[in-house]
């Protein structure tokens, strides 16, 4: 092949290479490889007698360019015997003299990888491997090597493209990023660039209806969205390591937000949290490599994050320099809170993109609450669906705590809110489900009212999570191998009560809260304790003296104020005290343990004097009604 000149015009006719037609051989998934391609269903796909040793964008492909590649697919595939496969190529290929026996010996390892793929069984690691042999198979090419069994290689990974891209979505997703590659590297053979042209266009409009105007993705789990920004990353990726054309400008804006966003969902040294175990940071690299790239603060956060470091290289580093934790984007539906970013910070993940929404709650490396976040409210016996879609109705962040609600209407004109609050330094989180009736103000009694009310709220745990319950008292630990959290019910008697109206019950590997209220009006609050310190303690130390919570009187105009229109609690955990305060019928002047409050909801710490001093306070001017 040596002096043959590269090909002005693909043959589209024949896939011939040295003037021999192409044999078809089986595809990447398994499937006898056919004729068919994106351009033509009858013709298999072309292949040109050399390329010049620049892609179609004009970057050259060199040795380095081929190592970083192929270390890059062998770090992202989880199957052990591509990968080695893969390192054995890299070895055999980047290592020099790169002369006739390495030759041959690289498209020997070209097709033996290619027929390993074919019997792998995960997409992911198919993909990732077939994009190497890509990239081999064209520093092959670069290097006039383009014979019979190169061109039946290019042939088997066209087939292995076309039937993925027509597949299912999620295959088609996955397989974006080789797509990509293969349409870069040999953009002078129609059918690459045919595929590479429809993957390509399928991915921005992806990316334009998936990703919100906060960076939020529209999908249920942080899993999911990790892994479609992460894939996104490597087509970005692919297109600047073959010289193409890079996304739209909307396209790139749009990725640049979603991975700020992102970075808020990984846990201890930026690994993702599952319910198993933190899986590597090869996960993720994507990610952290476009934040590294990213501005100061995103850059300086990652650095944190991974490192625990700050950008100068020192071992301290100051949050104020680094971006807030917490986002709200209500175009994907989709609130993120998070503590911080130590170690040992709590990330609360919510979605609410269906009438059930999904809760994730992490405790540094550990996921202790995933799942659905059901809801059921009965009335006299009856129960009452939603009426509405979710909505955010209010948002509050300070340095000291995180509060997100979001409403629903109910039949009959009642209205289900649902608030979680994060307290930043003691590393609790407050879910808090409240029925109300919003025309209703103070001293209003409505026939709508005078019916009893159940609320049952339901967490969904993690299967590493085991529930530890008591016999005389209502709260519950919730551990594996340490305590991971502590679950209070606020509503409740800390004692056992002989009826089971009124109960927090776990079976199943869910955590189900059941309060009722002689009204159609009631709070029912579930304080999860999750700082790993304190949860110690409380479990070496007697448990009497503890924990402890009590519901406190609200008093408004010397009148003491029933629970369905105002509730406060006292909770207690070793030395540490906390005040929480809930409003049901409207803002007023009240007071409770000594304290004049005006506002909806409160949430604060006692201090050293006895005094509580505010974490959160939220007004009701920014009901969304």
């Amino acid at each position: 092949m040596a002096g043959v000149k590269q090909q002005k015009r693909p043959n589209r006719d024949v896939a011939a290479v040295n003037g021999r037609p192409a044999e078809a051989k089986p595809s990447a998934n398994g499937a006898a490889a056919e004729t068919t391609t994106a351009s033509n269903a009858s013709q298999p796909a072309a292949v040109p007698t050399a390329v010049s040793r620049s892609f179609a964008g004009g970057r050259r492909l060199t040795r380095r360019r081929l190592h970083e590649q192929l270390a890059r697919a062998a770090a992202s595939c989880q199957n052990r015997s591509l990968v080695q496969r893969i390192k054995r190529l890299a070895r055999v290929l980047t290592n020099k003299p790169f002369d006739e026996q390495r030759r041959r010996q690289g498209g020997v390892l070209l097709e033996g990888c290619l027929d390993a793929v074919a019997e792998t069984a995960d997409l992911a690691d198919r993909c990732v491997a077939c994009e190497a042999i890509a990239w081999g198979l064209a520093w092959l090419v670069r290097n006039k090597q383009a014979d019979a069994t190169a061109g039946g290689l290019l042939q088997r990974l066209v087939q292995a493209a076309s039937t993925t891209i027509d597949g299912e979505p999620l295959e088609r997703e996955g397989a974006a990023p080789f797509v990509l590659t293969l349409a870069g590297l040999f953009a002078d053979v129609e059918d690459c660039r045919a595929i590479g042209v429809a993957v390509r266009d399928h991915v921005e409009q992806d990316i334009a209806a998936t990703v919100g105007e906060m960076g939020g993705i529209r999908a249920t789990t942080a899993d999911e969205m990790l892994g479609k920004l992460c894939n996104w990353l490597r087509c970005q990726e692919s297109l600047a390591a073959t010289g193409a054309a890079p996304f739209s400008k909307p396209t790139l804006k749009a990725i640049d937000r979603a991975v700020e966003a992102a970075v808020r969902l990984l846990g201890r040294a930026g690994r993702p949290v599952t319910d198993v175990a933190p899986l590597p940071p090869g996960m993720v690299e994507p990610l952290l490599r476009a934040a590294r790239r990213g501005r100061r603060k995103l850059a300086a956060t990652v650095t944190a994050l991974t490192e625990g470091r700050d950008l100068a290289g020192t071992r301290r580093w100051n949050e104020k320099g680094l971006l807030a934790g917490s986002f709200l984007d209500q175009q994907s539906s989709v609130a993120v809170l998070r503590s911080g970013w130590t170690r040992d910070a709590v990330r609360v993940l919510v979605t609410y993109q269906s009438d059930v929404p999904r809760l994730e709650i992490a405790a540094g490396s550990r996921l202790v609450v995933a799942g659905p976040w059901e809801q059921a409210v009965d009335r006299n016996g009856t129960a009452v669906p939603l009426a509405s879609d979710w909505r955010a109705s209010r948002w509050e962040a300070n340095d000291e705590a995180v509060y997100f609600e979001m409403v629903a209407d109910l039949a009959d004109g009642l209205r289900l809110e649902r608030a979680v609050l994060v307290l930043a330094a003691d590393n609790v989180v407050l879910l808090g489900d409240a029925v109300v009736l919003p025309t209703a103000g103070y001293g209003d009694q409505p026939a709508e009212l005078k019916q009893p009310l159940c609320l049952r709220s339901t967490l969904t745990l993690p299967q590493t999570i085991g529930v530890e319950a008591f016999d005389e008292t209502t709260e519950v630990f919730g551990c594996d191998l340490k305590p991971r959290f502590l679950a209070l019910p606020l509503g409740l008697s800390e004692w056992r009560q002989r009826t089971d109206r009124d109960s927090l019950v776990a079976a199943d590997q869910r955590l189900t809260l059941s309060q009722t209220s002689p009204v159609s009006r009631l709070y029912a609050p579930l304080w999860l304790d999750l700082d790993a310190r304190r949860l110690r303690r409380l479990r070496q130390q007697p448990e009497e003296t503890q924990r402890t919570w009590r519901q406190l009187t609200v008093a408004d105009t010397r009148e003491r104020l029933t629970s369905d229109q105002a509730v406060g609690y006292r909770v207690q955990a070793g030395l540490d005290q906390w005040l929480v305060y809930r409003t049901l019928d409207e803002s007023r002047n009240r007071t409770i343990l000594g304290c004049n409050l005006s506002c909806e909801f409160f949430a604060g710490r006692f201090g050293t004097d006895g005094e509580a001093v505010r974490s959160m306070e939220v007004f009701d001017e920014h009901d969304a009604g």
